[in-house]
C-alpha cells in the first residue's frame, strides 16, 4: 500500500466531518470514482473524483446519508449505488438503490429493498441485463438475515430520461 493523498477528504479542508466508509472506482484511464458516507453535521455523502495520482480530488455533496456504501458503473457518467439510507424524520433506515448521474450530479431512486432496523452494506453484481444486490437486515423479528434481490432493466437505465 502506498498513500497517494493523506486526508484527500477531511473537516479542516472540506469543512464538512467524519468521512469514512466509502467506495471507490478506477475506469479505463485511471480515473477515481468514490461514494463516502459520512457520520457528522449535516451526514450528506459525497461524491469524488481524481486523476491520477490522485493528489487534487473534487467533492460533490449529493444532500442525502448513504451508508456502507457500493457502486457499479454502467457508463462513463453513470453509476448504480446502493447503500443504508435514514429517513430523519421517522429515524428509519433502509436499503435502497440508486441511478447517480455525475455529469448533472443527479441522484434518482431506483428502489427502496425490503429492510429496516440494522440494515446495510449491499454488493452489486451486474450480469447482462440484471441486477444482483446482497445486502443485510433486521426488519423480520429484529433478527439479521442476509438477503438477495434481483432487479431487470439495467440496460435500460442508460438512456434513463432524468
Amino acid at each position: 500500500m502506498h498513500v497517494h493523498k493523506e486526508e484527500a477528504f477531511c473537516l479542516d479542508k472540506q469543512g464538512k466531518g467524519y468521512p469514512n466508509e466509502s467506495t471507490t472506482l478506477f475506469d479505463d484511464d485511471g480515473n477515481a470514482s468514490v461514494f463516502l458516507r459520512r457520520d457528522a453535521d449535516t451526514f450528506s455523502a459525497q461524491f469524488g473524483t481524481s486523476k491520477p495520482p490522485y493528489t487534487k480530488w473534487n467533492w460533490h455533496d449529493l444532500g442525502i446519508y448513504i451508508g456502507g456504501p457500493v457502486a457499479v458503473a454502467l457508463s462513463e457518467n453513470l453509476y448504480i449505488v446502493a447503500g443504508r439510507h435514514i429517513d430523519w424524520g421517522s429515524h428509519q433506515f433502509t436499503t435502497r438503490v440508486w441511478l447517480f448521474d455525475s455529469v448533472t450530479k443527479i441522484l434518482t431512486e431506483l428502489k427502496t429493498l425490503p429492510s429496516g432496523g440494522d440494515t446495510s452494506y449491499p454488493g452489486l453484481v451486474i450480469e447482462g441485463d440484471n441486477l444482483y444486490i446482497s445486502y443485510y437486515s433486521c426488519y423480520i423479528d429484529n433478527q439479521a438475515r442476509v438477503y438477495m434481490a434481483h432487479l431487470s432493466g439495467v440496460s435500460d437505465l442508460i438512456n434513463y430520461d432524468r
